[in-house]
């Protein structure tokens, strides 16, 4: 009888999943076996779990290096782990045994004399480099009946200028209550962000808002910035040009330390997400570890469990705002977002909530977490993985990444869906059809991490991956958005 594939995520995991399932009989391809026993006792579905050492009832079962529940009956090495003997794990006051905290897989990743790592960019005359050297237009949704796009794409730049963008609330979204509704935190990240070397704000003639107060929130970037009510082309084009004409025309050198990289990792089926998230978290190791930022973004219903996340904070100043900002979201939820596990989660393998959050914080990786932002907060000068909270909607993701400053973005491609973004951004799949069949979007494949191999060890893994972000960081290489000219112009919702 042919051995099993099966995957785990730790070395300190007490089960493996088994991606193709199982039947009784056969033997598991790993050697993390406590005694040698790995032989499965029962028919087990795909992407369903097996014990792989003894777990006594009531102990914590643990995958990703987390306890993701606990076992209310005694299970047996290869034994199928799922709802019938494991439910989630009692309240807070249960923990981790000790001395078996997950640990950070980014030394694994390291390479000889990649801390001197290099991209080059826009100098900008504060904050970081911009991988890009954008002009960026903000307005609502109504200026000048829809026309901004077809005045814009007439515009003719100077020849040192990559593109100009709009950004604008479309004209269905659901938080727009005033016209130009840019929270003054999120219009603030907007024309802080380093890939835009110049921002026009254009304000419409019935608009409650007058020019010279958006300006006041971004004095401190004049001439970066400049605000406008109510222009008609030739005036619009003789500001981009004003601002074009300020901008740097030459890249320059910069360290990894300059570049923040932006993760939206997601949650889902197993077998449509969790190689992309994998390989995600494991380029969030590396690139930490060589000096870079990670901003993270993740829904605010995961807040209920907070202690996933301060299981990764070390400082206590930062477990502190976290946990302020965990209360004070708590208490002004306007609704009760209390997550389940649906009928199809369950089918899927997946047995607690627990297990499905730790699904999409993979995403993020398992490197410390530096600081926690609030809604329009830019990323700080400390390095390492940095989160904020966004609605699980991909133009609020983006949103929050991009007014947090982020240079570049990494997403997990759905199906029928496609990230965007404002600023460049690169699209896994964790299936390399996916990836072919939606060639104008998504950049990059994710093959799926069989028996001890994650996707930083696979050939479409982090070596090329974290090449692949250098070409693009540099102007090396475009995103297949950018290539495509898919990148779409209105980008903006409140997160």
């Amino acid at each position: 009888m042919r051995s099993v594939k099966s995957m785990r995520f730790s070395d300190i995991d007490n089960v493996l999943v088994l991606p193709e399932g199982g039947e009784a009989g056969q033997r598991i391809e790993d050697a993390g076996f406590v005694d040698g026993a790995s032989v499965i006792s029962e028919d087990i579905p795909a992407w369903h779990k097996v014990a792989c050492e003894p777990i006594a009832s009531g102990s914590p079962i643990i995958k990703h290096g987390y306890p993701i529940g606990s076992s209310i009956a005694d299970i047996l090495p290869g034994a199928w782990v799922h709802v019938h003997n494991a439910a989630e794990r009692p309240g807070a006051g249960w923990r981790m045994p000790p001395g078996r905290m997950r640990p950070s897989d980014g030394d694994r990743y390291a390479r000889p004399g990649e801390s001197s790592l290099k991209f080059r960019g826009y100098r900008r005359e504060e904050g970081r480099p911009g991988v890009r050297n954008d002009l960026w237009v903000i307005s609502s949704a109504g200026y000048a009946g829809g026309r901004l796009g077809e005045i814009v794409r007439d515009y003719h730049g100077q020849y040192w200028m990559d593109s100009v963008k709009i950004i604008e609330h479309p004209s269905n979204c659901p938080h727009l209550r005033r016209g130009f509704d840019f929270p003054e935190a999120i219009l603030s990240g907007f024309t802080s962000n380093p890939n835009a070397a110049g921002v026009l704000l254009i304000v419409s003639e019935d608009e409650e808002i007058e020019p010279e107060a958006v300006h006041d929130l971004t004095s401190d970037r004049s001439p970066r910035v400049l605000a406008l009510r109510n222009p008609g082309p030739t005036e619009i084009a003789e500001y981009l040009d004003r601002l074009g004409g300020d901008a740097p025309r030459v890249r320059e050198d910069f360290s990894i330390s300059s570049l923040c990289v932006g993760i939206k990792p997601t949650g889902g089926d197993p077998r449509d997400i969790l190689p992309a998230n994998l390989l995600m978290g494991r380029f969030s190791d590396w690139f930490v570890s060589r000096g870079g930022t990670i901003l993270s973004v993740a829904p605010p219903e995961t807040l209920a469990f907070e202690d996933i996340v301060a299981a990764r904070i070390l400082k206590g100043t930062t477990l502190d705002e976290f946990m302020s900002f965990s209360k004070l979201y708590k208490r002004h939820a306007k609704e009760d977002r209390e997550l389940t596990l649906s009928s199809r989660d369950i089918e899927e393998g997946l047995t607690t909530i627990t297990e499905k959050i730790l699904l999409t914080s993979e995403g993020s990786g398992r490197s410390p977490i530096t600081a926690v932002l609030r809604r329009g907060d830019r990323v700080r000068d400390l390095g390492g993985v940095q989160i904020t909270y966004a609605s699980d909607d991909d133009l609020a993701s983006s949103t929050a990444l991009t007014s947090g400053g982020v240079q570049i973005i990494l997403s997990v491609a759905e199906e029928g869906a496609c990230v965007r973004a404002v600023v460049p951004t690169i699209e896994i799949s964790s299936e390399w059809r996916t990836s072919k069949a939606r060639h104008e979007w998504t950049g990059f494949g994710a093959s799926v991490p069989l028996n001890g191999e994650m996707p930083g060890d696979t050939p479409e893994g982090l070596d090329k991956l974290a090449e692949y972000i250098f070409l693009v960081a540099s102007g090396d290489e475009r995103t297949r958005q950018e290539k495509t000219g898919s990148s779409p112009d209105r980008v903006h919702r409140n997160p």
